[in-house]
């Protein structure tokens, strides 16, 4: 018999990916959750969904985040923001 709800690192081995991997997606939304007695489960249907349709590359998701804040998306990325072209 599944287990109706995985853990982080049962689905980050049905999916053959880290568990870092994992927690990203699941942070980005992109892998749904729920949050049940402070532990975060992903449902299998969700994993089967994954497995099935498959996850969009950062870049397409980053993509998606600058069109719907209007071309204003906060950075992603580590470390210090870059400057701008001209910007002093």
């Amino acid at each position: 018999m599944t287990p109706t709800l995985l853990t982080i690192p049962e689905v980050a081995g049905a999916l053959r990916m880290g568990r870092s991997t994992a927690f990203g997606y699941i942070s980005r939304g992109e892998i749904q959750s729920v949050m049940i007695g402070g532990k975060r489960l992903i449902p299998a249907e969700e994993v089967a969904r994954v497995a099935r349709e498959g996850l969009s590359r950062r870049d397409a998701t980053t993509r998606a985040r600058v069109a719907e804040a209007g071309g204003n998306a906060p950075a992603m990325g580590r470390g210090r923001p870059r400057k701008l072209a001209g910007a002093r």
